[in-house]
């Protein structure tokens, strides 16, 4: 993420960081397969941002905007405002069965406002067997 700041500071959309993280990637691991906007054939309910396969494994990256609330245990249901096109195919609501740390990092600075500051975390959530 350091070395995409330093390169790309600021996006103008999140199809515009998906493409340059999914660049930067690429770049990093020249042996990998990466697909963007990805639905695989077991789940076409299940829509991938960014999908790293390297070494036979597979790495799905979903990308979301911040928000100043941010649920990280438990039950995470749509919001009551939430249209039906948007929540078609994922009505059931997501539940947590861990505890997920948000640990905000700085990504860029681009001025002293209180909008200037863009962060970004990495959560790895893994398959309870």
């Amino acid at each position: 993420m350091h070395q995409l700041s330093r390169w790309r500071p600021i996006f103008h959309s999140e199809a515009d960081f998906q493409f340059s993280l999914a660049w930067m990637i690429k770049e990093q691991y020249p042996n990998c397969d990466i697909r963007l906007e990805f639905v695989p054939e077991f789940n076409p309910n299940l829509h991938l941002d960014i999908l790293v396969i390297l070494d036979g494994k597979w790495i799905p990256i979903e990308l979301k905007y911040t928000t100043k609330k941010c649920i990280k245990t438990g039950c995470m249901n749509w919001a009551a405002n939430t249209g039906k096109g948007t929540m078609r195919g994922m009505e059931a609501p997501i539940v947590l069965t861990g505890m997920y740390p948000i640990n905000w990092k700085e990504y860029s600075k681009v001025d002293d406002t209180n909008s200037g500051t863009f962060m970004y975390l990495v959560n790895t959530i893994s398959k309870k067997n």
